[in-house]
């Protein structure tokens, strides 16, 4: 177990087939390596991947709970299950130039851009949740296109996301909140539901409208 202070450094190649659990400590990958034990998340930690390295995890999905999981560095996090954030107070901190290339599901909580990131596999949205984006930073993300359902997506701050493929607004309730001064720079497909403009923000890529659907752009 890594405990709060502590931290487990990975400083050679090779194969970790033990279970990790971090509970308020940090995994630190200096070498390029697998992970094949299940990483368990019980109290906010870290995972710093160096640059130019990798960490492939083949474990079970990584459920954040309401904590905070910050990954570090400026390697490549190659994740064969999900990182799930699922509570309120779920948050995934990408305080690094990293990449994070297995899937994702938003489910709930908060994914926080500190840095220009790549999510480059699929994130799929469960409920309601919020991407923060910091100024002047940009999150890629790669992956197919993100269908909203019946849940709003926050998209907060002032930095750009910039997504290859669309969000797909789909369902009535389907709300995509631009609630800073951001710019989404991928396409948008709005199907059903709202854009609820709350900043003054920028939709850069191209928008198609499928079906009757709301913009609404609050009194400024």
């Amino acid at each position: 177990m890594v405990d709060s202070g502590g931290t487990l450094q990975l400083i050679g190649s090779g194969s970790l087939a033990s279970a990790v659990a971090l509970n308020g400590g940090a995994l630190d990958i200096d070498e390029s390596l697998s992970i094949s034990g299940a990483i368990t998340h019980s109290a906010s930690s870290s995972i710093d991947v160096a640059s130019g390295k990798a960490l492939s995890y083949s474990g079970a999905a990584i459920s954040l709970g309401a904590n905070t999981l910050t990954i570090a560095g400026a390697g490549i996090l190659s994740n064969t299950n999900a990182f799930v954030l699922e509570n309120q107070a779920s948050v995934l901190k990408l305080s690094g130039t990293n990449t994070i290339s297995g899937p994702m599901s938003l489910n709930a909580g908060l994914v926080d851009a500190d840095e220009s990131s790549t999510l480059s596999s699929d994130l799929t949205l469960g409920g309601s949740a919020t991407i923060d984006l910091a100024l002047y930073k940009t999150l890629t993300y790669g992956g197919a296109s993100l269908a909203l359902g019946a849940n709003t997506l926050t998209i907060g701050g002032t930095g750009i996301l910039s997504n290859t493929n669309a969000l797909v607004l789909g369902d009535p309730a389907s709300v995509l909140k631009l609630f800073g001064t951001n710019t989404v720079s991928g396409p948008v497909s709005l199907d059903a539901g709202t854009i609820d403009v709350e900043e003054s923000s920028a939709l850069s890529g191209n928008l198609t409208l499928g079906g009757s659907a709301t913009v609404d752009v609050v009194q400024g």
